[in-house]
């Protein structure tokens, strides 16, 4: 999947660019969808399959700080 237009209604507020499939992307998604688009009747089962993708790839990365002291190289 290399864009959101499949799963984001084209009738939502959306900056086109935000369309792409990225973490970046999905985590402004997750914060200002709703807020956009609060009053749009598919705006809970489109927040749902955004988040839920955030999840997928989130779990897949790991991750990007230090797991411990003991990681840390000074």
């Amino acid at each position: 999947m290399k864009n959101l237009k499949g799963i984001i209604p084209s009738d939502m507020k959306v900056p086109k660019f935000r369309l792409d499939f990225n973490l970046s992307n999905l985590a402004w998604l997750c914060r200002n969808l709703k807020v956009n688009n609060g009053d749009h009747p598919k705006i809970e089962e489109t927040m749902k399959e955004i988040i839920r993708l955030r999840k997928d790839i989130v779990k897949d990365e790991p991750p990007q700080y230090p797991l411990s002291l003991g990681d840390l190289h000074i």
